[in-house]
């Protein structure tokens, strides 16, 4: 049923809305979603209990206060009708969560009595959507610091962060247990022009938290501009990278690694301790 994606993590990706201003509604899309429900539910994957397929809208943010409250109503009501997908919803945003879905429970009210009842007893705290997983980035520390506890707040089947563009060390670890309530972390390198530069030791420290809590991690891609101190310890061995020289002016011994692979995106290429591809059960 899937369209052809990049996303290593994501089964189909799609837009409800398009980025940038003025927002525009997509057209194909919504079609598309119910049209992969239907041959998810024909095939029959439900009953022998298959993974149902990720969907990511990887172009928008659904929590974006320009979009019309309409089209979110109508997103959530086709949320609703679609159970057979798994929503992955990720946004910069989650401080919106209850009052964009508050309102735009009004417009469901009117238009489809399941999704608001869907809607209320999200917004109550009762249950969160079966095929819903909420997602927030956090690039560094101070976005880390403001979203995690916020999506911390919202109820879901799965929270999960995406780290991406990893742009500096980041501690993910809040409450009294380490990312406890976290299920999924997605991370990754920056790429495309003007990358700034992503320590592998940032991915590293990473994956180190998320074992130690049993949190999955997938590392997506290392990055266009790869940097490392030049150590190698157990697993820490570049197969194939060719290593420019350190930075000496900076007296910091950064050392930067050229892989064949320009979005630094083919786990073949990493240090074995980086070929992390887990998903949540």
């Amino acid at each position: 049923m899937s369209e052809e994606t990049n996303i290593e993590w994501a089964t189909s990706t799609g837009n409800p809305w398009g980025p940038g201003a003025p927002r525009f509604r997509t057209k194909g899309f919504w079609k598309d979603a119910l049209k992969w429900n239907r041959a998810q539910h024909n095939s029959g994957a439900a009953i022998v209990g298959e993974p149902r397929p990720r969907i990511f809208p990887s172009l928008c943010d659904w929590l974006d206060e320009e979009v019309p409250i309409e089209w979110l109503a109508d997103f959530l009501k086709l949320i609703h009708d679609t159970p057979n997908l798994d929503w992955l919803l990720l946004t910069k945003r989650p401080e919106k969560w209850y009052s964009r879905i508050q309102e735009a429970n009004y417009t469901l009210t009117r238009a489809s009595q399941g999704a608001s009842h869907m809607a209320v007893k999200w917004l109550l705290g009762k249950e969160a959507p079966a095929n819903v997983w909420i997602g927030v980035s956090v690039e560094d520390k101070q976005r880390a610091d403001e979203r995690i506890p916020q999506l911390l707040q919202i109820p879901a089947k799965v929270r999960f962060l995406s780290v991406e563009p990893l742009l500096e060390a980041v501690d993910l670890r809040y409450g009294p247990e380490p990312t406890n309530q976290l299920h999924w972390v997605i991370v990754g390198g920056e790429s495309g022009p003007g990358a700034r530069p992503c320590n592998v030791d940032w991915i590293r420290s990473i994956v180190v938290q998320c074992k130690g809590a049993g949190v999955p991690c997938f590392i997506k891609q290392l990055g266009s501009v790869i940097v490392s101190h030049g150590i190698t310890g157990p697993g820490q061995h570049w197969p194939t990278s060719k290593v420019l020289c350190p930075k000496h002016d900076r007296g910091d011994g950064i050392w930067r690694h050229n892989l064949l692979h320009k979005k630094g995106r083919d786990p073949a290429e990493w240090p074995a301790d980086l070929r992390v591809r887990e998903f949540p059960c």
